[in-house]
C-alpha cells in the first residue's frame, strides 16, 4: 500500500487542481462550497449496491474493475480501490438504511472519476482525529490522493461525493 500511496502523492502534486475547503455537517451551518460532478464525455458505468456494511466489497471490486478497463495502472487502481472504498462506506454509515448507494465510474479528462451517490443529509468533512481515535482519516485519505474531489446537494434529496484519480496516461497526453 505504500507503493499505491507514494504514487498518488506525486501524480496528486504533479497536477493537482486544489482541493475544496471542508464542508460543515447539515445542521451546523450552511452548507457551502459544495463542488458539481466534473462533466465527462463517457458515459458512466454505474453500479447499485444497498445501503448495507457487507456492500462496500463489492463496490469496491466493482469500481477497480471499471479502472483497469478505463486504463488505470496498478498504482492507480491501488488508489481507486482505497479511496472508493472510503467514500461507499462513509455512504452506508451516513445513508438510509434499506436505501440505495450508487457508483458510477467514468472516464475523465484527467484520469478515472468516481461518483458515490446517497440519501443521507450530511456533507463529508475531513476531519483530523486525535492519533487514539480508530477511524474518521477517510477524507483526509481522499483530500491527500485525489487529484480533485468534491460533493453536491442532489435535488431529490441525498449527496453525491466524488473524487478523481490522475491517469499517468492522461497526464502525459496534457
Amino acid at each position: 500500500m505504500s507503493t499505491c500511496l507514494a504514487t498518488a502523492a506525486a501524480t496528486r502534486a504533479a497536477g493537482r487542481a486544489g482541493s475544496p475547503a471542508p464542508l460543515p455537517e447539515v445542521g451546523s451551518g450552511p452548507v457551502l462550497a459544495l463542488r458539481p460532478v466534473p462533466s465527462s464525455t463517457d458515459a458512466p458505468r454505474e453500479l447499485v449496491v444497498a445501503c448495507a456494511p457487507g456492500s462496500v466489497s463489492r463496490a469496491r471490486r466493482w469500481a477497480t474493475d471499471q479502472a483497469t478497463a478505463l486504463g488505470a495502472t496498478a498504482d492507480e487502481v491501488c488508489v481507486v480501490e482505497l479511496l472508493a472504498s472510503e467514500v461507499v462506506t462513509n455512504a452506508i454509515r451516513h445513508g438510509s438504511a434499506g436505501g440505495d448507494v450508487v457508483v458510477r465510474v467514468t472516464r475523465h479528462a484527467d484520469g478515472v472519476l468516481v461518483a458515490v451517490h446517497d440519501d443521507g443529509r450530511g456533507a463529508p468533512v475531513v476531519r483530523e482525529p486525535s492519533p487514539e481515535e480508530a477511524g474518521g482519516r477517510g477524507m483526509q485519505l481522499v483530500d491527500v490522493l485525489a487529484a480533485q474531489w468534491g460533493a453536491q446537494s442532489l435535488a431529490t434529496g441525498g449527496k453525491c461525493v466524488w473524487f478523481v484519480v490522475a491517469l499517468a496516461a492522461a497526464t502525459a497526453a496534457a
